[in-house]
Formats: C-alpha cells, structure tokens, sequence
C-alpha cells in the first residue's frame, strides 16, 4: 500500500452556511509504502519503507512477518508483482510447510487485502499523517483497527471459501 504524507481527506463538513476550510500542505510529500500481511484473523503484520519495494524488502518482510505466522498446510497467496516470483520467497515460505498461489493477472476481486488497505488509507487520510512519529502512530493505530470480523469478510467476499476454525 504507497501512500503520500501530503494526502488528506477529499470532503469536509462544516455547519450550513459556512464554509469547510482546511490547511494543507503545498507538495504531495514524501511517498512511504507499507507491505501487509492480511489472514482471517486479521492483519498480521507490517513493514513501512520510503519509496516503493523491491525484492530484498519482500524477501525480508516475508521472513521477518509472513514466516512467524505460518504452519503446514496454510496457503500464501500473491499477486504477480515480479518481485513475488522470486525463488528465495516460494522456499522461505514452502520451508513452513506452507504453498504458495499466485492469483490471476489483474484480478483485485480475488485480494482481501485491497479492501484493508482501502481501510487504512481512510484512516491514514483522516489522520492526515504528515510526520515520522505522527505516521507510525496512525498507521499501528489504523492496524488495531482491522478485526478479525472484517478480515473474514474480506475473504470472502472475494470468494475463498475456509472452515470457521482458521
């Protein structure tokens, strides 16, 4: 999920006859992205980087995130970014015991995650996140947000089907 520091909300309210006035800043801001995992317990974790990800950011955050939370028989599934192809992230994950799918060509119905990130970019924009501390804050506090509830229907309202246990 890229997101820019110098976004904000797109509407405002203000009571009738007035007008909504807010301050932003002139330039877009500094573009940072945070690579998630989402299962349907909920979000299971993050890394934050500036700029946008490569493969040795995925390789570490699939090693540092993914892993820890995998078991036999789990299935990860990517999308077709390059970087997700790589060789050394289908053996950090099938070490687990875990499979690796890859979805379709362009197909975001299929990703659960779009909707979280959906979720957390609002709550990003609302908080209108502008420095460091400010940001990690908003961003673990937009997280705490996700629920186990939400995931689930996340999941399958992009139709995977899972017993009530996972």
């Amino acid at each position: 999920m890229g997101y820019l520091t110098g976004r904000s909300r797109a509407y405002g309210y203000a009571p009738c006859g007035e007008r909504a006035v807010s301050y932003e800043p002139a330039g877009k801001g500094t573009r940072f992205t945070l690579v998630g995992a989402l299962s349907v317990d909920g979000f299971l974790g993050g890394l934050e980087v500036t700029g946008s990800v490569n493969g040795e950011v995925f390789d570490a955050f699939v090693e540092q995130i993914v892993v820890p939370h995998l078991c036999p028989g789990k299935i990860v599934v990517l999308d077709n970014v390059p970087f997700h192809h790589r060789e050394s992230i289908q053996d950090l994950i099938e070490a687990q015991g875990a499979t690796v799918k890859f979805l379709p060509p362009y197909s975001p119905a299929f990703t659960p995650i779009e909707a979280c990130r959906s979720k957390l970019n609002a709550w990003l924009r609302k908080c209108a996140v502008r420095t460091g501390s400010t940001r990690q804050d908003a961003i673990t506090e937009a997280i705490q947000h996700v629920t186990s509830s939400e995931a689930k229907g996340w999941f399958r309202q992009a139709g995977y089907l899972f017993n009530g246990n996972e």
